[in-house]
Protein backbone atom coordinates (compact mmCIF):
# COMPACT_ATOMS: atom_id res chain seq x y z
CA UNK A 1 0.00 0.00 0.00
CA UNK A 2 1.84 3.56 -1.01
CA UNK A 3 1.51 6.49 0.99
CA UNK A 4 -1.61 7.72 -1.42
CA UNK A 5 -3.52 4.50 -0.59
CA UNK A 6 -3.10 5.67 3.16
CA UNK A 7 -4.28 8.93 2.35
CA UNK A 8 -7.19 8.41 -0.14
CA UNK A 9 -9.42 7.15 2.37
CA UNK A 10 -9.22 9.63 5.09
CA UNK A 11 -9.61 12.49 2.17
CA UNK A 12 -13.12 10.76 0.82
CA UNK A 13 -13.70 10.65 4.73
CA UNK A 14 -13.78 14.30 5.10
CA UNK A 15 -15.19 15.11 1.88
CA UNK A 16 -17.89 13.31 3.30
CA UNK A 17 -18.32 14.63 6.92
CA UNK A 18 -18.41 18.05 4.43
CA UNK A 19 -21.25 17.08 2.40
CA UNK A 20 -23.58 15.84 5.69
CA UNK A 21 -22.70 19.67 6.42
CA UNK A 22 -23.63 21.24 3.58
CA UNK A 23 -26.85 19.23 3.60
CA UNK A 24 -28.10 19.69 6.57
CA UNK A 25 -27.67 23.30 5.86
CA UNK A 26 -29.45 23.19 2.66
CA UNK A 27 -32.21 20.77 4.94
CA UNK A 28 -33.12 24.11 6.89
CA UNK A 29 -33.34 26.34 4.30
CA UNK A 30 -35.75 24.13 2.60
CA UNK A 31 -37.44 23.62 5.18
CA UNK A 32 -38.37 27.28 5.69
CA UNK A 33 -39.10 27.70 2.49
CA UNK A 34 -40.96 24.65 0.91
CA UNK A 35 -44.34 25.35 2.16
CA UNK A 36 -43.99 28.69 -0.60
CA UNK A 37 -43.74 26.52 -3.56
CA UNK A 38 -45.92 23.48 -2.81
CA UNK A 39 -49.24 23.35 -4.63
CA UNK A 40 -51.25 22.76 -0.96
CA UNK A 41 -54.26 21.84 -3.03
CA UNK A 42 -52.65 18.77 -4.29
CA UNK A 43 -53.75 16.80 -1.26
CA UNK A 44 -53.76 13.20 -0.71
CA UNK A 45 -50.53 12.92 -3.36
CA UNK A 46 -47.71 10.91 -1.75
CA UNK A 47 -45.08 14.01 -2.49
CA UNK A 48 -47.30 16.53 -0.54
CA UNK A 49 -47.79 14.19 2.66
CA UNK A 50 -43.64 13.83 2.35
CA UNK A 51 -43.69 17.64 1.99
CA UNK A 52 -46.10 17.99 5.11
CA UNK A 53 -43.99 15.93 7.32
CA UNK A 54 -41.00 17.23 5.95
CA UNK A 55 -42.32 21.43 6.98
CA UNK A 56 -43.48 19.99 10.73
CA UNK A 57 -40.00 18.76 11.81
CA UNK A 58 -38.58 21.00 14.37
CA UNK A 59 -35.49 22.15 12.73
CA UNK A 60 -31.65 20.76 12.94
CA UNK A 61 -29.56 21.35 15.51
CA UNK A 62 -26.28 21.26 14.39
CA UNK A 63 -24.37 21.02 17.38
CA UNK A 64 -25.24 17.39 18.41
CA UNK A 65 -24.38 16.42 14.83
CA UNK A 66 -21.24 18.95 14.34
CA UNK A 67 -20.17 16.86 17.38
CA UNK A 68 -20.68 13.33 15.95
CA UNK A 69 -19.07 14.27 12.85
CA UNK A 70 -15.88 15.74 14.44
CA UNK A 71 -14.91 12.87 16.38
CA UNK A 72 -15.48 10.52 13.31
CA UNK A 73 -13.49 13.02 11.44
CA UNK A 74 -10.58 13.13 14.47
CA UNK A 75 -10.91 8.75 14.54
CA UNK A 76 -10.43 9.15 10.55
CA UNK A 77 -7.25 11.06 10.92
CA UNK A 78 -6.01 8.59 13.41
CA UNK A 79 -6.22 5.83 11.47
CA UNK A 80 -4.24 7.79 8.73
CA UNK A 81 -1.54 8.04 11.14
CA UNK A 82 -1.70 4.32 11.59
CA UNK A 83 -1.93 3.66 8.24
CA UNK A 84 1.48 5.51 7.04
CA UNK A 85 3.11 4.04 9.91
CA UNK A 86 2.17 0.68 8.67
CA UNK A 87 3.40 1.54 4.85
CA UNK A 88 6.71 2.80 6.29
CA UNK A 89 7.62 -0.19 8.08
CA UNK A 90 6.60 -2.18 5.19
CA UNK A 91 8.56 0.07 2.57
CA UNK A 92 11.65 -0.22 5.11
CA UNK A 93 11.15 -3.88 5.11
CA UNK A 94 11.13 -4.17 1.11
CA UNK A 95 14.72 -2.13 1.30
CA UNK A 96 16.41 -4.01 3.64
CA UNK A 97 18.06 -7.50 2.63
CA UNK A 98 18.04 -9.05 6.32
CA UNK A 99 16.69 -8.15 9.53
CA UNK A 100 19.80 -6.66 11.00
CA UNK A 101 19.83 -4.22 7.97
CA UNK A 102 16.46 -2.92 9.29
CA UNK A 103 18.44 -1.00 12.17
CA UNK A 104 18.47 -0.82 15.61
CA UNK A 105 16.20 1.35 16.52
CA UNK A 106 13.76 -0.13 14.16
CA UNK A 107 14.26 -3.57 15.25
CA UNK A 108 14.10 -2.00 19.54
CA UNK A 109 10.71 -0.65 18.50
CA UNK A 110 9.63 -4.26 16.57
CA UNK A 111 10.61 -5.84 19.40
CA UNK A 112 9.01 -3.50 22.44
CA UNK A 113 5.27 -2.83 20.58
CA UNK A 114 4.90 -6.25 19.61
CA UNK A 115 5.88 -7.39 23.32
CA UNK A 116 3.40 -4.06 24.33
CA UNK A 117 0.71 -5.92 21.94
CA UNK A 118 1.69 -8.99 23.31
CA UNK A 119 0.88 -8.12 27.02
CA UNK A 120 -2.86 -7.66 26.44
CA UNK A 121 -3.50 -11.12 25.57
CA UNK A 122 -6.00 -11.15 28.72
CA UNK A 123 -7.37 -7.92 27.69
CA UNK A 124 -7.50 -7.60 24.02
CA UNK A 125 -8.09 -4.14 22.88
CA UNK A 126 -11.47 -3.42 21.70
CA UNK A 127 -10.52 -1.63 18.07
CA UNK A 128 -7.99 -4.59 17.12
CA UNK A 129 -8.58 -8.11 16.29
CA UNK A 130 -5.14 -9.48 17.48
CA UNK A 131 -4.24 -12.90 16.33
CA UNK A 132 -1.51 -13.54 19.25
CA UNK A 133 -0.23 -16.60 17.74
CA UNK A 134 0.67 -15.17 14.14
CA UNK A 135 2.19 -11.85 16.85
CA UNK A 136 4.75 -15.02 17.85
CA UNK A 137 5.38 -16.03 15.04
CA UNK A 138 5.95 -13.38 12.83
CA UNK A 139 8.89 -12.77 15.75
CA UNK A 140 10.18 -15.95 14.93
CA UNK A 141 11.26 -14.62 12.18
CA UNK A 142 13.28 -11.71 13.19
CA UNK A 143 16.51 -12.91 13.31
CA UNK A 144 19.59 -10.52 12.59
CA UNK A 145 21.01 -12.89 9.05
CA UNK A 146 16.85 -13.44 8.18
CA UNK A 147 16.02 -12.85 4.75
CA UNK A 148 12.23 -13.72 5.16
CA UNK A 149 11.09 -11.16 7.27
CA UNK A 150 7.61 -10.40 8.78
CA UNK A 151 6.93 -7.93 10.89
CA UNK A 152 4.36 -6.83 13.32
CA UNK A 153 2.74 -4.59 11.57
CA UNK A 154 -0.27 -3.96 13.65
CA UNK A 155 1.87 -4.06 16.99
CA UNK A 156 4.23 -1.05 15.22
CA UNK A 157 0.82 1.15 14.67
CA UNK A 158 -0.52 0.06 18.42
CA UNK A 159 0.61 3.52 19.73
CA UNK A 160 -0.75 5.04 22.39
CA UNK A 161 -1.89 8.63 21.96
CA UNK A 162 -1.05 8.14 18.54
CA UNK A 163 -2.83 12.22 17.04
CA UNK A 164 -0.14 13.50 19.39
CA UNK A 165 1.84 14.83 16.60
CA UNK A 166 5.13 14.95 18.43
CA UNK A 167 4.55 11.16 19.14
CA UNK A 168 3.99 10.17 15.58
CA UNK A 169 7.07 12.27 14.09
CA UNK A 170 8.75 9.88 16.88
CA UNK A 171 8.15 6.59 15.78
CA UNK A 172 8.14 7.67 12.04
CA UNK A 173 11.92 8.60 12.87
CA UNK A 174 12.64 5.37 14.97
CA UNK A 175 11.47 3.62 11.76
CA UNK A 176 14.35 5.24 9.88
CA UNK A 177 12.79 8.02 8.41
CA UNK A 178 13.93 11.53 8.51
CA UNK A 179 10.62 13.79 9.78
CA UNK A 180 10.27 16.81 12.22
CA UNK A 181 7.50 19.04 12.93
CA UNK A 182 9.22 21.99 10.74
CA UNK A 183 9.25 19.79 7.61
CA UNK A 184 5.77 19.75 8.22
CA UNK A 185 5.50 23.82 9.23
CA UNK A 186 6.92 24.85 5.53
CA UNK A 187 3.68 23.77 4.04
CA UNK A 188 2.60 27.95 2.78
CA UNK A 189 -1.41 26.26 2.54
CA UNK A 190 -0.52 25.16 6.70
CA UNK A 191 0.73 28.90 7.50
CA UNK A 192 -1.96 30.44 5.54
CA UNK A 193 -4.70 28.20 7.80
CA UNK A 194 -2.51 29.00 10.94
CA UNK A 195 -1.67 32.63 10.31
CA UNK A 196 2.15 32.09 10.12
CA UNK A 197 4.86 32.66 8.35
CA UNK A 198 7.98 30.94 9.18
CA UNK A 199 8.36 27.21 9.41
CA UNK A 200 9.71 27.54 13.58
CA UNK A 201 6.57 29.84 14.34
CA UNK A 202 4.47 27.28 12.22
CA UNK A 203 6.02 24.33 14.23
CA UNK A 204 4.63 25.74 17.50
CA UNK A 205 1.13 26.86 16.41
CA UNK A 206 0.38 23.33 14.70
CA UNK A 207 1.20 21.08 17.82
CA UNK A 208 -0.95 23.77 19.61
CA UNK A 209 -3.95 23.25 17.35
CA UNK A 210 -3.62 19.43 17.02
CA UNK A 211 -3.32 19.26 20.50
CA UNK A 212 -6.53 21.49 20.66
CA UNK A 213 -8.40 19.07 18.55
CA UNK A 214 -7.60 15.69 20.48
CA UNK A 215 -9.08 17.99 23.74
CA UNK A 216 -12.07 18.77 21.68
CA UNK A 217 -12.89 15.17 20.52
CA UNK A 218 -11.73 13.99 24.45
CA UNK A 219 -14.50 16.71 25.68
CA UNK A 220 -17.20 15.82 22.59
CA UNK A 221 -16.57 11.80 23.78
CA UNK A 222 -16.99 12.86 27.18
CA UNK A 223 -19.87 15.51 27.52
CA UNK A 224 -21.99 14.30 24.50
CA UNK A 225 -24.22 17.57 23.07
CA UNK A 226 -23.83 19.55 26.07
CA UNK A 227 -20.12 20.15 24.62
CA UNK A 228 -20.92 23.55 22.91
CA UNK A 229 -17.44 25.17 21.87
CA UNK A 230 -17.24 23.69 18.45
CA UNK A 231 -18.56 26.14 16.15
CA UNK A 232 -19.47 25.49 12.29
CA UNK A 233 -16.35 27.94 11.72
CA UNK A 234 -14.34 26.01 14.41
CA UNK A 235 -15.32 22.55 12.94
CA UNK A 236 -14.75 23.30 9.29
CA UNK A 237 -11.29 24.94 10.09
CA UNK A 238 -10.42 21.57 12.30
CA UNK A 239 -11.03 19.70 9.37
CA UNK A 240 -9.33 21.85 6.90
CA UNK A 241 -6.21 21.42 9.63
CA UNK A 242 -6.82 17.76 9.52
CA UNK A 243 -6.48 17.66 6.16
CA UNK A 244 -3.61 19.79 5.33
CA UNK A 245 -1.43 18.25 8.07
CA UNK A 246 -2.07 14.61 6.55
CA UNK A 247 -0.89 16.24 3.20
CA UNK A 248 1.85 17.35 4.19
CA UNK A 249 2.90 14.45 5.94
CA UNK A 250 2.21 12.15 2.64
CA UNK A 251 3.86 14.93 0.32
CA UNK A 252 7.30 14.88 2.86
CA UNK A 253 7.24 11.16 3.26
CA UNK A 254 7.24 10.45 -0.50
CA UNK A 255 10.60 12.69 -0.65
CA UNK A 256 12.32 9.94 0.64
Amino acid sequence: MPLDAALAPFKIHLDEVRNCVAFMKASNRLQSSLGKVINWELKGTYEVALATSFVRLDPLQFRPVLNGLFVTAVAAFEDFLRSVIIVVARQKVQRSKTFHELGQSFINRHMEYSGRLLATVNSPPAHLSVDYYDLCRRLGTCLPDSKSVEINETALSFIRGVTEIETFVDCINALGYRLQLDDLSRDKELQKLLGTKKARETSKELRNSLREVVQNRHKIAHSGQSYAELTEAVFSSRLDLLELTAVSIVTHLKKG
